[in-house]
């Protein structure tokens, strides 16, 4: 049995600068996007409810899979990092970040990053409940064995992911050239096999 039960999500009336209601998620259909809406950030409080969710995936992932936590030291409720380690070194470690935008970083293998909300301003309209349908996916997508990466290929300072989970999958590469010719090798070698494909995490024997 699966025992992940997304926190209830609160979602209280938000109202623009004039006082009208915002439909998050639809706020710009059918009109064109303000260009000063891309620089600004309305509302954050609206992905607070990011914050539960990471907490319940990690308790979820320590009572599914054979894994330990670690949290590292931080005086701030909303600037957390806690780092789950599978048992079994061919699967993925994942680090949550917590951040007080508020987000969530979800940080995997060896240079997998992911940020939720991805950006958070007024123009890209983010809906809250996306967001976490988006957060919950991935973490489910880094542990179920279907998570690779590529180093240095196909051209030096690319890096490639692939997910997938259900009926979704996604991938796509980068140069990433903030990265030193040392830091891409070692990130290569901590790479499961030469394939890249991390396994599927173990799960954990009942007591």
């Amino acid at each position: 049995m699966d025992p992940y039960v997304r926190p209830p999500i609160a979602r209280p009336a938000y109202a623009d600068e004039n006082g009208e209601l915002v439909d998050y998620g639809n706020r710009w259909a059918g009109r064109e996007v303000p260009e000063d809406a891309y620089s600004r950030t309305s509302h954050l409080e609206r992905f607070q409810p990011l914050h539960p969710t990471a907490d319940a995936l990690i308790s979820w992932l320590l009572e599914r899979y054979d894994a330990s936590s670690f949290e590292y030291p931080s005086s701030a409720q909303d600037d957390r990092t806690v780092r789950i380690t599978p048992a079994d070194p061919s699967a993925a470690p994942l680090t949550f970040v917590f951040t007080d935008f508020p987000g969530v970083i979800i940080q995997a293998g060896t240079l997998f990053e992911a940020i939720f909300p991805r950006c958070g301003c007024d123009a890209c309209d983010e809906d809250i409940d996306e967001v976490v349908d988006d957060l919950e996916w991935t973490v489910r997508a880094l542990v179920g064995g279907s998570f690779s990466e590529q180093v240095d290929a196909p051209s030096p300072q690319w890096v490639s992911t692939s997910l997938a989970w259900d009926d979704r999958s996604m991938s796509g590469g980068t140069i990433r050239d903030d990265l030193t010719d040392e830091a891409l090798a070692a990130a290569r070698r901590r790479l499961p096999s030469p394939s890249g494909v991390w396994s599927a995490w173990p799960l954990r024997t009942p007591a």
